[in-house]
């Protein structure tokens, strides 16, 4: 049996995919500079920028290790073409907008290196949307994450691209990046289903700010629609009917008054009813970053 871990060169190999982005990716490449490891390296995979992303390559010679510049049919292909010519043991998508802690990319790798099963480990972070409201991908100890591809829908945010950190080895099992929607959840979605081990861990990896930009942002309902596909695909009836009222309930716009009257009638009962039985207010919620895998 090859013995790919034996085979790589380098400990983490970062890839960014990027086209006619290039200040976003200065920035991007500076960070770089303090994440990258002695043993790690840096991909930047250019589309066929016409905006001088080049001329930034070139002023991080000591960070940018491979860089191809060629026209791709999107970034889903420049992952791919990243994945490919990777030399790391591990692999991590960076976007070039997004920050990536390096104690959480130190955490991540020793629990990898601890636990050879894992073929992709999920971690937590902060992720921002375009009005600033944060949202916190976080799962308490024992939730077992992993165990039943339907985890994937309870918790739509644990396996979104942020937080991914991969076995190289393993995509020669499990796959590569698949092109169109939602291709960071279906990418999870065809390792699960096909039996890899994939797991959460408490670790603070990233901040995530959506730009108003973001595909996320211009193709959100094609989105939405897209993972009610996939439910119905992979996952078993009951949960796909239950999946199928959630989204519908949060989701419809012409539903979205009647929930916000439920929303606030839901708030002012509970509000009475703690009053009534004098009951204490529910302290906030504290992330523990331990590094468990939950």
């Amino acid at each position: 049996m090859i013995n790919f871990d034996s085979c790589s060169k380098k400990r983490v190999s970062y890839i960014i995919p990027t086209k006619n982005r290039a200040s976003y990716l200065d920035e991007a490449l500076m960070r770089c500079r303090k994440l990258k490891g002695p043993d790690d390296e840096v991909i930047v995979i250019d589309g066929g920028s016409t905006d001088g992303t080049k001329e930034i390559v070139k002023k991080y010679p000591d960070v940018v290790d491979i860089f191809v510049s060629e026209p791709d049919l999107d970034g889903c292909h420049g992952q791919n073409k990243g994945l490919l010519l990777a030399n790391g043991k591990y692999t991590r998508l960076l976007a070039d907008d997004d920050i990536t802690h390096k104690e959480g990319i130190e955490q991540a790798v020793s629990i990898m290196e601890a636990h050879s099963e894992i073929d992709i480990l999920l971690c937590g972070g902060v992720k921002e949307d375009t009005k600033g409201k944060q949202f916190i991908p976080y799962l308490s100890l024992g939730t077992n994450f992993g165990e039943n591809i339907e985890d994937a829908f309870k918790y739509p945010g644990i396996v979104s691209g942020c937080g991914h950190i991969v076995r190289r080895k393993s995509m020669a099992r499990f796959g590569l990046f698949p092109f169109g929607f939602n291709a960071d959840n279906v990418f999870v979605l065809n390792f699960l289903r096909y039996g890899a081990t994939v797991r959460y861990a408490r670790i603070n990896l990233y901040h995530h700010a959506l730009q108003s930009d973001s595909i996320t942002v211009r193709n959100g309902a094609a989105q939405k629609l897209h993972m009610l596909h996939l439910a119905k695909k992979y996952c078993s009836t009951p949960f796909f009917i239950k999946f199928l009222a959630r989204e519908t309930w949060k989701n419809n716009v012409f539903l979205r008054p009647f929930r916000f009257a439920a929303l606030a009638l839901r708030r002012k009962t509970y509000k009475e009813y703690k009053k009534i039985f004098n009951i204490p207010k529910k302290p906030k919620l504290e992330y523990v970053w331990d590094g468990k895998i939950a």
